[in-house]
C-alpha cells in the first residue's frame, strides 16, 4: 500500500477545471535528429516538425551543445493572484546540454515549446531550470529523439485556474499515411493537485493498454517525494513547485503499479533525481504526460 503524502496539496485562486485528467488518444512516430546550424531551439524543433508533416510533438533531448541558454526557476507566486510564478530569466554561455524533454505545439497561433532542461556550465556544474525561447542549439553535436504525434494537437493557452500558461491536447483530424505504423499514445494533461503516478495509472487503463512507458514529461510538482532507497529514508523536496526535467517510467495496468524516476529543479535552482513515491507527487500547476503503449 503507498505511503501517505506528507506534501501539501497547492490552492490556485481561479476556478477548478472539472476534468481533472485531460487526455486525447493519438499516434506518434519516431526520429533521430540532429540539428544543422545555429538558431533557436524551439524554432529547430518546429522546423523538424514540419518537414516530417506534423505541427505537434515531443522530445526528448541529449549531449547538444548550447551557444547560450536563457531560463527560469519556478518562485512562489503573488499568493493573490498566482499561487507560483517563475523567477527572474538568468543567462549563460557555452553550455553542454545533458537532457532534456520538450513539448511542441502552438500559443495562439504562433509555435510554442515547452521545455525543461539540464545542462553542464564550462566548469563542470551542472544546472537546471525552464528553458526561454531564445535559447541557441550549436550544430553538429548531440541529438534529440522527436516524436511527431498524429490525431491530437497541443495548444498552450492562459488557465483560467492556475493564470499560468498550460498545454492542453486537443483531437486532430491532422493524418499520416501508413498509420498502421504509428506507436499509440496518449497525450495528457494532468491538472493540479492530481498525482503524477495515479494519473499515469489511470490513463493507462482507460486507454486499454496492458503496459506503457512514459515519455518525455514536462511539467511541475507540488515539491517532490522521492522513495527510499537500500532502506534509508523518503526524500522530501520544498515546494510549492517543481520543475520536472525528466520522468521516465513503466505503467502496469493490471498490477495497478507505475514506477516513475524523475529529475527536476527546485526553486532554489538545485537539482534532485530519484524515484517517485506512489501516490505522493500531485501536479503543482500542469503535468504534460506522455504515455505509450508497450506492445
Amino acid at each position: 500500500m503507498p505511503l501517505p503524502s506528507i506534501v501539501p496539496t497547492i490552492h490556485h485562486f481561479g476556478p477548478a477545471h472539472p476534468e481533472r485528467l485531460i487526455a486525447v488518444e493519438a499516434g506518434a512516430e519516431g526520429h533521430l535528429i540532429r540539428f544543422e546550424r545555429t538558431m533557436p531551439l524551439g524554432e529547430a524543433l518546429h522546423d523538424a516538425l514540419r518537414a516530417r508533416g506534423a505541427s505537434s510533438g515531443f522530445a526528448e533531448l541529449f549531449g547538444i551543445r548550447l551557444a547560450s541558454v536563457r531560463f527560469v526557476h519556478p518562485s512562489i507566486g503573488d499568493t493573490v493572484r498566482r499561487a507560483v510564478s517563475f523567477s527572474a530569466a538568468q543567462r549563460q554561455d557555452a553550455v553542454e546540454l545533458v537532457q532534456a524533454s520538450a513539448v511542441i505545439g502552438s500559443r495562439f497561433g504562433e509555435d510554442f515549446t515547452h521545455c525543461h532542461a539540464m545542462w553542464r556550465d564550462r566548469d563542470g556544474a551542472l544546472h537546471g531550470g525552464h528553458l526561454l525561447p531564445d535559447t541557441l542549439v550549436e550544430p553538429g553535436s548531440g541529438y534529440a529523439i522527436l516524436n511527431t504525434v498524429f490525431g491530437a494537437e497541443l495548444v498552450s493557452d492562459d488557465d483560467a485556474e492556475t493564470l499560468m500558461p498550460t498545454f492542453t491536447p486537443h483531437a486532430s483530424d491532422r493524418a499520416r499515411s501508413g498509420s498502421e505504423a504509428l506507436v499509440p499514445t496518449i497525450i495528457a494533461r494532468v491538472l493540479p493537485n492530481e498525482d503524477l503516478t495515479e494519473a499515469a495509472i489511470a490513463l493507462t487503463r482507460r486507454a486499454g493498454f496492458a503496459r506503457a512507458v512514459v515519455r518525455a514529461g514536462t511539467g511541475s510538482l507540488i515539491g517532490a517525494d522521492f522513495a527510499p532507497v537500500d532502506g534509508g529514508r523518503r526524500r522530501i523536496v520544498d515546494g510549492p513547485a517543481t520543475e520536472v526535467i525528466s520522468v521516465n517510467g513503466v505503467v502496469d495496468a493490471e498490477a495497478r503499479t507505475a514506477a516513475l524516476t524523475a529529475t527536476l529543479v527546485d526553486r532554489q535552482g538545485q537539482l534532485h533525481a530519484g524515484v517517485l513515491t506512489a501516490a505522493a507527487n500531485p501536479a503543482a500547476v500542469t503535468f504534460e504526460l506522455v504515455l505509450q503503449e508497450i506492445r
